[in-house]
């Protein structure tokens, strides 16, 4: 798959149907470059649920602790749903 580094934001697009809009990209830079998150570090990965194809990855396979393992089950339970 070909990678397009958008800031930071890695958007893997081949194949994909549409690329992963610039929207996307900036808000997760302005979020993750927020002050108050100088000392976190981010992993995240988007994938299109009917194809599994990842559409943003950065440092999605990461190993790292979650801040709250509820959040996690409870936004990928309501992803499924």
């Amino acid at each position: 798959m070909a990678g397009v580094a958008l800031g930071g934001v890695h958007s893997v697009t081949a194949g994909a149907a549409e690329p992963v809009p610039e929207s996307l990209a900036k808000a997760i830079r302005d979020l993750t470059s927020e002050p108050r998150y100088a000392h976190s570090s981010f992993a995240i990965q988007v994938e299109d649920r009917g194809t599994g194809e990842v559409l943003v990855d950065e440092r999605g396979d990461a190993m790292s602790t979650t801040g709250s393992v509820l959040k996690v089950y409870g936004t990928s339970t309501a992803l499924h749903l």
